[in-house]
């Protein structure tokens, strides 16, 4: 085979391996990003017992009239 039929076979494997690399490199980093931003985001969490109080409907015992 001569120079330009193998430039010709080998211009499209070099463009789509070249193509891949850059999404996998630009995937890692998103990846690493949001592992950062989640490390950053995690807040101990602690539990608080609740007493009970008085028993009283969270909401108005009847609707409000609209006019």
């Amino acid at each position: 085979m001569n120079r330009r039929t193998l430039f010709y076979i080998a211009l499209p494997i070099v463009l789509i391996a070249g193509a891949a690399t850059f999404h996998r490199t630009q995937r890692n980093n998103e990846l690493k990003h949001q592992a950062a931003v989640k490390g950053e985001g995690t807040v101990a969490v602690t539990l608080v017992s609740v007493q009970a109080g008085p028993s009283v409907p969270p909401w108005p015992s009847r609707a409000p009239c609209w006019r």
